[in-house]
Formats: structure tokens, C-alpha cells, sequence
């Protein structure tokens, strides 16, 4: 077990001195007197809003406020002979410095002050990296659904992918605690509602020594707390799709305003005033979808269209058309007793029927609809001053199916997905003194995801008529977390940050399979008959009973496991007038805690040998190795005057792959035949990469701010498959690390603001290269007797070009934003035709570009106040404003959705005998390949009222 592994007390060892960075911001500056501009010591500077922060300058005018929680805050510099100097609108930000200076004018009248505004646009000078807050404020003025959006709206952003990286090399954080899925590492466990957020962090650069288990970018939220005032919004949101594709996207009707509804409850304020605070947010959203079926087929319906009969002088069914001239009678005999079949043929009209069954009222049917519901709840004690405990627990309920192109006239035999997950953390905050405090945090979330029509997987209601899809497939994954972080303020010039991160997993697979105890008589496949009355093939159900397959059946893959992994680091921040230095040093431990194979030639001991040849060829198997990594990170920024600044960073990345390619076939089982099986390698190394980047910040003239970074990163021992062979020459798959893959490029960010207007312009320039675009290409080309690929290729995710614009202007009782999105298109496999002379010719994946996409969001707000206590916010939200067709992207490959030859979506090469071949009694040739799925949603017109009180 985890928890009795005697290396547990070294490494707990090893990282009990270090700690993670702490949630906080900082707020730095010096205080003069304006009319001599000497420093002033023993100014009172108190952080307004934040109860028990405050401090006085030193001999030398300066302050430090350190361990401010993300928000917008009053601050007040008093000092007797003064008047107080008030600064308004006070950002912070998790991570950050923020540097307010201050002049304080002579003068003696009681209670007299100078009010200013805080910049807000002015070069981050502590700002090593590039890094990306987003306030509350802005996301509120964002036309977006979710977090994902958020972060997809950043510079360095494609997809998905951070900086060209693989999906996967993402950490998602909550108050610094990871929710990445423990089990894929490519997704949350728990979402939360853009509502419920404070601040969010996002770093496409190199991130300090406090942050690893990623190799490409960190996204950490921070969620609201209550306040010392009782606040909240009770919202009805609807909406539906307006579009003039009504061709392609069809059963959309205009009338349908409440197609998608969405509801949410914000509350938050005291229940211990200066004691307990609590936070919650509840949203619900039931979404029907853009994309419809037909319910031409029911799901018991039978069909045969290997080949024309005919019966009694009239089909069951209308006639499909003439396929081929000559006569078939009904493959199951019993059918035609008693009937003179000579007579027959001269007695029908010499037109031939294809059987098939349509019982179905022909309505309209969501195939892309969910049911979502998120809860988020947080309490905040202050038992005493500069101590605080946050509780928070998420809990996400999903239900969900996704367009099946394949099924859109048959839509009501698919099986749901089901997702029910949850986090939970205690946050403890303690501050010690003016200059050190610390945080410790333990929590751990769930998710447990599920696939079915009923959940029993031989539900008596499986039938073999019900002509539903039987069977389960299911998998959870865990974890408990445990950190602590200390944050010394040691002088001006140097704060040390050093902490530590344990993390026990549990994953868990569960599918269920079925299988027909009657699968292999033979009497299963004759006995099907015809219901001349109903019109109808009735299958018996005598011969039909299901039952679980066995986990002990080859391919069968059910397990359970818990590994582990622990974290440290230290770090110093040095700011200096001129300069900010970031260096440290992180050290990652982690144990697949599991057993390994040590011969693969002969993985699961399946091929005998005698007594004399065991201990060569067969398999022991002992403990995997654990990994261990040691990740140097430096940063600089130079301040090349008040408003410009330089900035270098450079630092190692490691993370481990995913948990899945540890565990796949745990039982390390091999078929009989070549590329039949993978094998899970629990001795996988980490995943490296190489960063290096360089940056200019730049205020072009007030509150217009330039940003500019190149970047450049190497990434080795990413996961691949590699071709292993038995002792009896069957080749399969092992997990492993060989593939690489290198990335450069270019960020260009443009923010601008002064009240009423914000604009914010992104731009990034990218080349992606590498030898696989996922684990298996290699594998997957050497069982297709294809050579694997021998130089760096583009990645299916290079897009050479990303534009994003925000552009606002917001009012204090109603406001307007457009964001604006330009992608110059990601990568497919062009693949010519036949004809072609080229279609001999060896052409690398990822060979051309796939179209541009073009898409406009809106939203604007209007408030009307009711009373001191009440007020009334309508928002209207329109998405893809000029309803363009913009190609979707696979979420898997990041490929778009086009036709390889054509590079066109629903555009194929139509060939007169394909056309001939085809059968149908209700669709043309050209209807059967166009599929509205491969589009981006059309546009939608969400409408809002907001009950806001306070």
C-alpha cells in the first residue's frame, strides 16, 4: 500500500522543508513627499476590503503588503501633516506584484484626502514569462459559456493545445490544487461556472518552479468568496438558433425560444459578520442542440439490403428501384411453402424489393443535446485575525449524446453518457507576520463516467427484437491531495517560496460487455420468420439470452490501481528597482505502483517452454521503477525604463504520461495474430520538455500596452507505441517514449483601456513540427505496412496563424462587447486520386491546410435599478453573429472535418459506379455523405434576465 512504502518517509523527507505557492497576490511600492520627494517613513498604508491587512513604511518609504487574495480593492496612505492619498480600483491578481506608489501633500485639515484611480493598463515589471489574469470583471463581459472559452480567447492558444503542445500537457488548478481527469490528464474533473470565478491565471510561458506535472501551460482558478454585505443573482437565460442553413441544419424552428434554457443562482455575504462568510453558485442548463435526426426507423426495425426478393405479388415496403435484373426470392425458404414460384415470377411486375422496416412517426429528434447541473460551496472563517479557512466543495452532474451521423433517421437506439463528478479542499491561511505566512490544503475530487442504454447491462428489456444496444462501459478516477506552501518576505529585494505536493490516485476501469449464451448454434441464424399479418421479421427470443463476458477472456482489460506521486520546490524572487529575477528548483517523485514484466518476448509467460529454458524465457514480475526529475526554472525581467520592459526565461518540464498508457492490458496478454494487442508499459518515463522564451513589454502611450514574445521549445520521450515481438513471432504494441517534437513561434498582444473602452488584440504566429501526432501514428503505420514517418512533420494542430479581438465599451448601467476570432486553419492528409500519378507516391501526414475560420460573438448588458436593494439586468448573447459555415475540428486529432481528397467539407469525388451501387428508398446519392455535424454551430441568440441583489 501507498502509505506503508518506506520510501514515502525519504521523500516525505526530502519535501517537508518545501512548499506551493501560495493564492495570493502582493502590492509593493514607496511613499514620498510630493513636493520635496524625499521618502517618507512611517506612512499608514491599509488595504481597504481586506480585514487585518496593512503595514507602514520602512526607513526608506517603501512597503510590502504580501498574502492579498485576487480582487479589487481601496487603498488609503495617511500619515499626521498629510493629507490621505486614496487610491481606487486596485487590481490584484494571483501570482502578482502589484506596484502602487504614492505622494503625499502637506496639510493639517481633518479628513481631507486626495482620490486617485489605479492605472489599469501599465507594464508588469516582476513579469518574467508570459502570463495572462482575467478578473471577474472581464469574464463577466465576455460573450462566453465556460472556462474553456476563456482560456481558448489567450494568445498561444490553439485548439487547445498551449504553445503547439500535445492535448494533455495542460494542468488545470483550483486554488493551486490540479483537477486534471487523473485517468486521461487531458481534461477537468470537476468544471466550474464562469460566474462563480474571481481571477484565473493562465500561463502559455515558462511557469516558476511552484508549478509542474505539465509541459506546455498551467490554468489555475481561483473561485469567488462571500463578502461582508449579502450579494447575489438569481438568472434565466434562453436561447435558440437562427440560421439561413436551414438545409443542413434542419427541425430548428424560429418560434422555439426556449430550445436551450439556462438558470443559475449566485448568493454569497455573512453569517458570522467578520467571522464566516459563504459563497454558492447552482447552475442548471438543459441544451437540445442545433443537430437533428428523423424518426424514420425505430430501434426494433429490420432491414436487409444484401439483395432483391420478392413475395406474394406485393413488397411489404415501398420498392427500392430497380437494382438488378434478375430474380431472388427470399433467403429464408419457409417463407415460400405452398407457393408455385414458377407462377410467381410471371405474375410480378419484374421489379425487384430490397426489405426494410420504417415504423417511425418521422419527427424531429435532438442528437446533440445535455443536461448539465454545477454546484459550487464555499465558506470562509476568520476565527481570528490574519488566520482563514476556506471549505470548498464542486459537484458537476452530466447527461449527454453526441451527433451520430450514422443514426440521424434511427436517433433513439444510442446509448447516453453519463458524468457525475466532484472536488472537494480545505484551505488553511495563516499569517505570521507582515513578512511570512503559509497555506496548507487538503482535498482530492472524483469522476466516475459511464456509457449505456439501460444500466444493467442484460436488462430484460434487451431483447432480440428491442434492437437496442446492449452492454456498459464505464471508468473512475480519484485522488487525495495533500500541500503546504511558506511564503518569507526577507528583505525588499528577496521573497523564498519553497513547499511541497502529495497526490494518491485511484483509477478504474469497468466495462461490461455481453455476449449471446446461444452465440455459436446454429439453429440462431435459420430461424428467423416473417409476420405477413404485421408486416414485419420477428427474430424468436427463445434463442436470445445475454450474460456478462468474462474478465477472464482475452481482450477483457478491468482493473483497478493507485499510484502516487509527490512534488517540492524552492524558489527566490528577487526584485530589484530595475530588475526581477525568478530562479528554482523543482523535484518530482512518482510510483506507477504496480508490477512489470521482465521479459516482453514472452509478457504473460503464454507460451511453455521446459523447466530448463523457464528462467530465459519466461517473465518474472517485480515492482516498477519509480521516476524521479529535478527541473531547474530561471526568469528575468529588465526594466529598460518606466515604460518598457525585457524579459528571458528558460526552464525544464517534466510530466508523466498518462495514467492509461501504464495500465492498458494489464494482465500483459498477447493475441495470435500480428497488431492484435498493446501492452501498458507501468516503466514509462517522463515526458521532457525544453523552454525558452523572450519578451517585450512596451507602453506605447497611456493605457495602451504592447506585448511581444518569441518562443522556442524542444520536447523529447513523449509517449509512442513501439513494435515488439514474441518468441513465436507475433509482433504487438508496448508503450514507450521515443517520439519528439519541436515548436516556435511569435505572440503579439495589444491591450487598450480607458473608460468607457477596452480593446484587447492577440496574434500569434506558430510552427509546430514533430514525428507523430500521437502515441500510436507510428504503430499504427507499421501494422498498415506503411514505413514510419523519417523527418519532423507538421502536427495536425499547426495553425500558422491565430488572430483574437475583444473590443468593449461598457457603461455603468449597460455595456456592449465583440470578440472576434480568426483561425487560418489546422492540418489534414491529403490523399490524391487514384488517377493521379501521385497516388503512387509516399505523401507525409498532415500534407495540407485545412479552410480559414471567421466567427463574431456579441454580448451587451442593460441594468435598471428597482430599489437600493434590487435591480434588473437584461443580457442579450449572440454567437457566430454572421451565421458563418465555419468547419468544425476533430476534439480528438484537431483535424478539420473536410474530405481528404477535396480538402472540402461534404464535398467528395462522385464515381458513376459508387452512384450505381448505392441503395435507397428515401435518400439521393448526394444526401447520404452531407453531414451537418462537421460544421460549427450556426447562429445562436441567447436572451438573459438577471434579478440582481445586494
Amino acid at each position: 500500500m501507498f502509505w506503508n512504502n518506506k520510501k514515502i518517509l525519504i521523500v516525505g523527507f526530502l519535501i517537508f522543508c518545501t512548499v506551493l505557492q501560495a493564492q495570493t497576490g502582493k502590492i509593493r511600492g514607496q511613499v514620498i513627499d510630493k513636493e520635496s520627494g524625499e521618502p517618507l517613513s512611517g506612512v499608514n498604508v491599509i488595504l481597504r476590503g481586506a480585514s487585518g491587512i496593512g503595514t507602514a513604511t520602512d526607513m526608506n518609504g517603501n512597503y510590502i503588503l504580501l498574502n492579498v487574495s485576487p480582487g479589487k480593492y481601496e487603498m488609503a496612505f495617511s500619515m499626521m501633516g498629510y493629507q490621505q492619498y486614496v487610491v481606487k480600483d486596485v487590481d490584484v491578481s494571483v501570482n502578482r506584484t502589484t506596484t502602487i506608489d504614492a505622494g503625499l501633500s502637506p496639510g493639517t485639515i481633518q479628513g481631507e484626502s486626495i482620490v486617485v484611480q489605479a492605472e489599469r493598463i501599465k507594464v508588469k515589471k516582476d513579469q518574467t514569462s508570459t502570463v495572462k489574469n482575467i478578473s471577474s470583471d472581464n469574464i463577466s463581459t465576455l460573450p462566453v459559456e465556460n472556462i474553456d472559452q476563456v482560456v481558448q480567447m489567450q494568445a498561444g492558444v490553439v485548439q487547445g493545445h498551449f504553445r503547439g503542445g500535445r492535448s494533455g500537457e495542460v494542468s488545470y488548478m483550483i486554488d493551486g490544487m490540479q483537477i486534471n481527469d487523473s485517468y486521461t490528464g487531458d481534461s477537468k474533473s470537476v468544471n466550474l461556472d464562469p460566474d462563480a470565478v474571481q481571477d484565473m491565471e493562465v500561463i502559455t510561458g515558462i511557469f516558476n518552479a511552484e508549478y509542474g506535472r505539465a509541459m506546455s501551460g498551467m490554468v489555475n482558478i481561483i473561485p469567488k468568496e462571500g463578502g461582508s454585505t449579502f450579494e447575489g443573482k438569481v438568472s434565466g437565460l434562453f436561447s435558440n438558433y437562427y440560421t439561413d442553413n436551414t438545409d443542413l441544419f434542419i427541425g430548428l424552428e424560429p418560434t422555439e425560444v426556449t430550445r436551450n434554457q439556462d438558470y443559475s443562482i449566485n448568493l454569497g455575504g455573512p453569517i458570522i459578520k467578520d467571522k464566516i462568510t459563504f459563497f454558492t453558485n447552482l447552475r442548471y442548463r438543459d441544451i437540445l442542440g442545433h443537430l437533428n435526426g428523423i424518426r424514420r426507423f425505430n430501434p426494433g426495425d429490420y432491414s436487409d439490403l444484401s439483395r432483391p426478393y420478392y413475395v406474394t405479388g406485393k413488397a411489404p415496403n415501398t420498392p427500392w428501384g430497380v437494382y438488378e435484373k434478375e430474380f431472388d426470392f427470399y433467403r429464408y425458404p419457409e417463407k415460400y411453402e405452398g407457393i408455385d414460384t414458377d407462377s410467381l415470377v410471371n405474375t410480378l411486375t419484374g421489379i425487384p424489393q430490397f426489405y426494410s422496416e420504417h415504423t417511425g412517426d418521422s419527427a424531429y429528434v435532438p442528437m446533440n443535446w445535455s443536461k448539465n447541473l454545477n454546484f459550487l460551496g464555499r465558506l470562509t472563517l476568520k476565527p481570528f485575525s490574519k488566520f482563514k479557512i476556506n471549505l470548498t466543495y464542486i459537484n458537476n452532474s452530466d447527461e449527454w449524446q453526441g451527433y451520430d451521423f450514422g443514426s440521424r433517421f434511427s436517433p433513439d437506439g444510442r446509448q447516453t453518457n453519463y458524468r457525475n463528478s466532484y472536488s472537494y479542499q480545505m484551505r488553511i491561511n495563516h499569517m505570521l507576520s507582515t513578512k511570512l505566512f503559509y497555506n496548507l490544503s487538503f482535498g482530492g475530487d472524483y469522476l466516475k463516467q459511464e456509457s449505456y442504454y439501460y444500466k444493467d447491462p442484460i436488462d430484460p428489456r434487451y431483447t432480440r427484437n428491442s434492437g437496442l444496444p446492449p452492454g456498459y462501459s464505464g471508468r473512475s478516477s480519484s485522488k487525495i491531495s495533500a500541500k503546504g506552501d511558506i511564503t518569507w518576505q526577507v528583505n525588499k529585494h528577496h521573497s523564498i517560496k519553497a513547499g511541497f505536493d502529495a497526490i494518491y490516485h485511484e483509477v478504474s476501469i469497468f466495462n461490461k460487455p455481453v455476449r449471446n449464451v446461444y452465440r455459436n448454434e446454429p439453429a440462431l441464424y435459420d430461424s428467423i420468420i416473417y409476420d405477413y399479418e404485421n408486416e414485419k421479421v420477428i427474430l424468436p427470443e427463445g434463442l436470445y439470452e445475454l450474460e456478462l463476458v468474462p474478465d477472464t477472456v482475452f481482450g477483457m482489460d478491468n482493473y483497478t490501481k493507485n499510484p502516487y506521486e509527490f512534488s517540492g520546490f524552492i524558489q527566490d524572487k528577487m526584485e530589484f528597482e530595475d530588475m526581477t529575477i525568478n530562479i528554482g528548483l523543482r523535484y518530482d517523485y512518482f510510483n506507477s505502483n504496480t508490477i512489470y514484466p521482465t521479459n516482453y518476448r514472452n509478457p504473460a509467460n503464454q507460451i511453455y517452454y521446459p523447466d530448463s529454458l523457464r528462467d530465459e524465457r519466461y517473465s518474472d514480475y517485480p515492482d516498477a521503477e519509480p521516476q524521479i526529475q529535478l527541473s531547474p526554472r530561471f526568469g528575468l525581467s529588465y526594466s529598460l525604463s518606466d515604460v518598457a520592459s525585457l524579459h528571458f526565461a528558460y526552464g525544464h518540464f517534466f510530466q508523466m504520461p498518462q495514467l492509461s498508457h501504464f495500465y492498458t492490458n494489464h494482465r500483459f496478454l498477447v493475441g495470435e495474430r500480428d497488431f492484435t494487442s498493446t501492452l501498458g508499459n507501468p516503466n514509462l518515463d517522463a515526458q521532457k520538455t525544453v523552454k525558452y522564451e523572450l519578451g517585450l513589454q512596451q507602453e506605447l502611450m497611456p493605457n495602451l500596452l504592447l506585448d511581444v514574445s518569441i518562443f522556442y521549445k524542444d520536447i523529447y520521450n513523449l509517449t509512442t507505441v513501439k513494435v515488439r515481438e514474441t518468441y513465436n513471432r507475433v509482433r504487438y504494441g508496448l508503450y514507450g517514449n521515443k517520439d519528439y517534437g519541436n515548436t516556435k513561434g511569435l505572440e503579439l498582444k495589444l491591450d487598450y483601456f480607458s473608460r468607457p473602452w477596452r480593446l484587447g488584440v492577440n496574434y500569434t504566429l506558430m510552427y509546430t513540427r514533430g514525428n507523430a501526432n500521437n502515441p500510436t501514428s507510428t504503430y499504427n503505420a507499421i501494422s498498415g505496412n506503411v514505413d514510419p514517418v523519417p523527418v519532423l512533420i507538421p502536427m495536425s494542430w499547426d495553425q500558422r496563424h491565430t488572430f483574437n479581438m475583444s473590443l468593449g465599451y461598457v457603461q455603468e448601467n449597460y455595456g456592449i462587447n465583440l470578440v472576434g476570432y480568426f483561425n487560418s486553419g489546422t492540418r489534414y492528409t491529403w490523399d490524391p486520386i487514384d488517377e493521379s500519378r501521385l497516388e503512387k507516391v509516399r505523401l507525409y501526414d498532415n500534407n495540407a491546410v485545412g479552410p480559414y475560420s471567421i466567427s463574431i460573438d456579441l454580448k451587451s448588458h442593460y441594468s435598471i435599478d428597482i430599489s437600493e436593494q434590487f435591480a434588473m439586468k437584461f443580457t442579450l448573447s449572440v454567437y457566430n453573429l454572421f451565421d458563418r459555415l465555419n468547419v468544425g475540428t476533430n476534439p480528438v486529432t484537431s483535424q478539420p472535418y473536410v474530405n481528404n481528397t477535396t480538402g472540402q467539407a461534404n464535398v467528395i469525388i462522385e464515381r458513376e459506379e459508387t452512384i450505381e451501387q448505392y441503395r435507397s428508398n428515401f435518400l439521393e446519392y448526394q444526401e447520404s455523405y452531407v453531414n451537418p455535424g462537421v460544421y460549427v454551430t450556426p447562429r445562436e441568440v441567447k436572451f438573459g434576465v438577471n434579478i440582481l441583489f445586494k
